[in-house]
């Protein structure tokens, strides 16, 4: 029987994080979640039946935090299916088993709904892997081109039509200088390993 899994990394975004908690955690049979900093440890604190790993502070990697989530649910053991999950996004009650089941349908190795109308790029603030294909995301990709990355990887991708998933904080994670360089580096890199 294939298991339920779902990862959520985490830093300074209590209540966001909440939501998201919420509405994930009936879904899935293992929740895990990546704490960026003391302070995500915190708030996320002891909670039944979610696994919780560290981060210290400083520079955050995305990327290794969903292969953090994804090994712990390789470590496990069983077939399994992950939802890749940013801290504000807010699943539908019905998202994992309907995200799920058409990835399966379709035989892909991965699914999302789409980042916009008529695009076929990830949304790369709730995706979902068959954990059948092994994939991992690229660390050279800490906070940018990491989902756009695991698209390729994981051919052939389902886009689901009819769902959306809001997430709060949409675009604004690009608003700071030091965001913006390392958007730049993130790009350079993905278009070093896909060139034109």
């Amino acid at each position: 029987m294939r298991k339920r899994f779902a990862v959520i990394p985490t830093h300074d975004r209590p209540e966001e994080f909440e939501t998201c908690y919420a509405a994930i955690r009936p879904q899935v049979d293992h929740l895990v979640v990546i704490c960026h900093g003391e302070e995500a440890w915190n708030y996320v604190g002891n909670r039944r039946a979610v696994r919780t790993a560290y981060k210290p502070e400083g520079r955050a990697n995305i990327s290794a935090m969903w292969n953090l989530g994804i090994e712990c649910a390789e470590f496990l053991g069983f077939p399994y299916d992950i939802a890749i999950l940013n801290d504000d996004a807010i699943p539908a009650p019905h998202w994992f088993s309907t995200i799920m089941g058409r990835m399966h349908s379709e035989e892909a190795n991965g699914a999302s709904e789409r980042r916009g109308p008529g695009r076929d790029l990830i949304a790369g603030w709730a995706f979902m892997l068959n954990g059948d294909a092994g994939i991992r995301a690229d660390e050279r990709f800490s906070w940018w081109y990491g989902d756009d990355d695991i698209q390729r990887q994981a051919e052939p991708w389902c886009f689901v039509e009819g769902i959306t998933t809001p997430n709060t904080h949409a675009m604004t994670t690009s608003r700071s200088p030091e965001a913006r360089a390392q958007i730049a580096l993130d790009r350079a890199a993905f278009e070093a390993k896909y060139p034109a």
